[in-house]
């Protein structure tokens, strides 16, 4: 029996996968990993590396161990009230974080979750509007979009001058963050109902995170992970315009 290929699924059905949805998939990756990153930004933001009071060039009695060194410092977690009396405070260089950034030890702590809670709203509002934009523009066009404001959030976050601005580049980064959820809708949409469930189970999170993890213990700098998010974001931009919605696909057909 003849098979009608005049449809998308029809067509994508008897294609299969082949070089394009792999390509497609690496590009997807590439557009999505900026978002994860942002995700978990915060997992290495928040980390204080101990700091010690330089008045009268004093050091901590309560030293402690860095995660990130191999041996224990002159840097400790004094107690607050020293922290309060000290005039000169000095955080070790070995992690420049949000922490050593705003100086968010003791009583400014709590500020450090409610920038968290405050990139979570972000995500949870966006997700009432994300599809619906995705929809109504396509969802290459919104992803461009959310890819370009990433880039600009990005870099506007690597130059914040307090933590209220850094806090409000947070919610705007996590509305974006939830625009990487078309990036795999997208992908779906090339594919056979076959391997839908495949591609979606791919461990892309995970090698994502992975990928953090070690531009975080490599460089140990906020702003550089910014930086990069800035850069990945970037090629991820130009990336969008080698496909088209699939939409768009079948409207040319029709014509």
């Amino acid at each position: 029996m003849e098979k009608d290929l005049s449809n998308m699924d029809s067509l994508i059905e008897e294609l299969g996968c082949g070089k394009f949805q792999i390509i497609l998939g690496i590009l997807i990756f590439i557009i999505a990993s900026p978002g994860f990153w942002s995700l978990y930004f915060m997992s290495f933001g928040i980390y204080n590396p101990g700091w010690k009071c330089l008045d009268n060039q004093t050091t901590s009695a309560n030293d402690t161990g860095l995660v990130f060194g191999n041996s224990t410092s002159d840097y400790g977690s004094d107690s607050c009230e020293r922290f309060k009396a000290c005039s000169n405070i000095e955080f070790n260089p070995a992690a420049y974080t949000i922490v050593t950034e705003f100086g968010l030890v003791c009583e400014h702590s709590w500020i450090l979750s409610v920038c968290i809670s405050i990139f979570m709203a972000g995500t949870v509002t966006a997700f009432m509007f994300v599809g619906v934009l995705g929809d109504k523009f396509g969802r290459k066009n919104t992803m461009l979009a959310g890819v370009f404001l990433q880039i600009v959030l990005n870099l506007v976050s690597m130059y914040s001058t307090s933590w209220q601005m850094f806090a409000v580049t947070e919610f705007f980064l996590g509305f974006i963050n939830s625009f990487g959820a078309l990036a795999f809708v997208l992908v779906n949409e090339f594919v056979p109902c076959v391997w839908r469930v495949r591609v979606t189970s791919l461990p892309t999170w995970a090698v994502a995170i992975v990928i953090f993890s070690v531009l975080a213990m490599v460089f140990r700098d906020w702003k550089t992970l910014r930086l990069i998010s800035c850069v990945t974001s970037a090629v991820s931009f130009g990336s969008c315009f080698g496909f088209q919605n699939r939409h768009d696909i079948s409207l040319l057909r029709e014509k």
